[in-house]
């Protein structure tokens, strides 16, 4: 492959001097190599398939799940709960001090 790599490129650098000059012929290609047969798929993949964390076990992971759950409701309550405060507050329905409504125009 080197040696034609060497006479394209004195191909290229001489063409244009001389046009009646002929291109090198490309080196020849071996036999493809062979591709191997793929791998069937197994009937049973009860192998492949654990719903439990490498690092957990069967009363922890449920627990972990829980944890998550719960906490995810929980900020969805301070959420709302934030949000109901806030428009209380704007909408002049919360009594408030004057330098409270302040600071929370200020917070945002």
């Amino acid at each position: 492959m080197k040696d034609y790599e060497d006479k394209m490129k004195s191909y290229l650098e001489q063409a244009p001097y001389n046009p009646n000059l002929k291109r090198p012929d490309a080196p020849k290609l071996g036999k493809a190599p062979d591709v191997p047969e793929a791998e069937k798929i197994p009937a049973d993949l009860s192998s492949y398939i654990n719903f439990l964390h490498p690092w957990g076990n069967i009363l922890l992971d449920p627990f972990v799940l829980l944890v998550m759950f719960f906490g995810l409701v929980i900020a969805t309550v301070i959420a709302l709960g934030r949000r109901t405060f806030y428009r209380s507050i704007f909408a002049g329905r919360l009594e408030i001090s004057t330098d409270t409504k302040v600071l929370f125009a200020q917070l945002g």
